[in-house]
């Protein structure tokens, strides 16, 4: 397994190399396919990229080519303060003037079990049978939890199926995620951490010391390693 490890002195200069990073690659993708698939993550860090993808990317040439979708989904209505889909829409998707039909949500409203079935065929339908993401955007909690799989229960990361019904075990709200079966099939895989609190866990998962044991541990690219983006209060390099 390869870790690609940028660090920044602040979570701007991070997640503003982070952008330049994922303009590089769309670029790239771009000269050999007609649309480059992103599936989003929630939480409070990405908020800091979507800002610097509208502040310094809204003219691109390639905002009308990527299809967006979903990483993990809180079970509540899109106008929910806690929607993911919603806050990417507030922040990202209408500042760019994405056209909805480039937009894949996943419907936190709707039953979850009915959901992981309709938005499974949707990711095959769009991606392949397979479900090969181009770029996949993570986020990582202190607890060292990604998309919505959560420790100690970390065998979604080696599941059998595309996506999943969980729920976040401090909480006990229901969401529906993406498995390790389409994180671990993406072309280029990116990490977005910052802060003070998630130092312990990135430092036990980069030295390759209990990786094993936090569900972004197990996120692993055979294609190119996988990039993380981290300020100095996140990770130092020993």
């Amino acid at each position: 397994m390869k870790d690609i490890i940028r660090i920044y002195p602040d979570p701007e200069m991070s997640a503003a190399a982070c952008a330049a990073l994922v303009d590089r690659e769309i670029t790239r993708l771009l000269e050999t396919k007609s649309f480059v698939s992103v599936a989003l993550s929630g939480g409070s860090t990405p908020a800091l990229l979507f800002k610097v993808l509208v502040d310094l990317y809204s003219d691109a040439p390639w905002k009308d080519k990527l299809k967006f979708f979903w990483v993990d989904e809180r079970c509540v209505a899109p106008d929910d303060p806690e929607s993911n889909y919603g806050a990417a829409k507030k922040l990202l998707l209408d500042p760019l003037g994405i056209k909805d039909e480039m937009i894949f949500r996943i419907h936190g409203e709707s039953n979850p079990t009915d959901e992981v079935a309709r938005y499974t065929s949707v990711l095959q339908k769009e991606l392949g049978p397979d479900g090969v993401i181009d770029i996949c955007l993570l986020g990582m909690g202190s607890d060292g939890h990604t998309a919505s799989v959560f420790p100690p229960h970390s065998t979604l990361m080696d599941a059998s199926v595309m996506v999943a019904e969980t729920k976040n075990p401090y909480s006990g709200q229901k969401r529906i995620t993406m498995t390790g079966k389409l994180i671990n099939n993406s072309l280029t895989t990116i990490f977005l951490a910052h802060g003070k609190e998630k130092k312990d866990v990135l430092k036990l998962i980069l030295d390759n010391r209990e990786r094993e044991s936090f569900p972004a541990g197990l996120v692993i690219n055979a294609h190119e390693g996988v990039y993380w983006f981290l300020d100095t209060e996140a990770y130092r390099l020993p």
